[in-house]
């Protein structure tokens, strides 16, 4: 059975074309690429219009990943192998959505694991490494945001998705609901009576910082997502009119 693509949400200061010139024509800026590079101290990583690129002090190169499709501001798709020969990419999407003035959702999907000579290897090592990294290219959080809407669509994972709810780890989702609730942001949570082992999560964040604490906690803290029971996608809600 393949493996599950890695999917990973951020909540980054700025509209989406800011947000995606930060994240292509600027990864120089943001990439800690001494610690996530392969030539270490004075290294720099560019992108040169078609490629990601390592720039060795030295003036040694190698390239990281060739752009598949480009759709600013809304998409960016990649090949990835930094270290790598090009034969052993892995794919990467990445998708800018506005969320409210000044806000804007990034999405990455990282897979092509087959790839690899260890694909559960590689697979582990990036579920663990892209969150620091995202977390580097987000910047600060806007101060002035208004509330923030956002649904959490919860899939339960191939083969119990007819028994997740009697799925010991169910438990641990249940859990996450009730801190959303605890601090406020809880609107509404329930399974989809016409698709089995889905449900969704309506979440008010009163500012971005809130917002991005929730996000993150969706991906880090729900125990039924971290262990592998329910795959978590987030969306922004444009919200015309409320009760409250």
């Amino acid at each position: 059975m393949a493996l599950a693509a890695v999917r990973r949400y951020v909540l980054a200061a700025g509209d989406p074309a800011a947000a995606y010139a930060r994240f292509v024509d600027g990864i120089g800026t943001w990439w800690p690429v001494e610690e996530f590079g392969d030539f270490g101290a004075g290294a720099r990583v560019d992108f040169d219009g078609t490629r990601f690129v390592e720039t060795g002090a030295d003036g040694r190169t190698q390239s990281w990943g060739t752009i598949m499709h480009a759709d600013p501001p809304r998409e960016v798709g990649f090949t990835w192998h930094p270290g790598r020969p090009p034969e052993s990419a892995g794919r990467i999407r990445v998708a800018f959505t506005p969320v409210a003035a000044g806000v804007t959702l990034v999405e990455l999907e990282h897979d092509g694991w087959e790839a690899h000579d260890d694909p559960a290897a590689a697979r582990a090592g990036y579920d663990a490494g892209w969150y620091g990294l995202l977390a580097a290219f987000v910047g600060p959080a806007p101060s002035d945001a208004d509330a923030i809407w956002f649904v959490l669509e919860h899939t339960a994972a191939g083969g119990v998705a007819g028994r997740v709810f009697e799925h010991p780890d169910f438990a641990l989702h249940a859990e996450f609901l009730g801190t959303l609730a605890d601090h406020g942001a809880l609107v509404a949570a329930g399974p989809l009576p016409d698709a089995p082992g889905t449900g969704m999560t309506i979440v008010r964040a009163q500012d971005a910082q809130t917002a991005r604490e929730v996000i993150e906690a969706a991906q880090r803290e729900d125990g039924a997502v971290t262990s592998g029971l329910l795959e978590v996608r987030i969306r922004p809600w444009h919200v015309v009119m409320s009760a409250g």
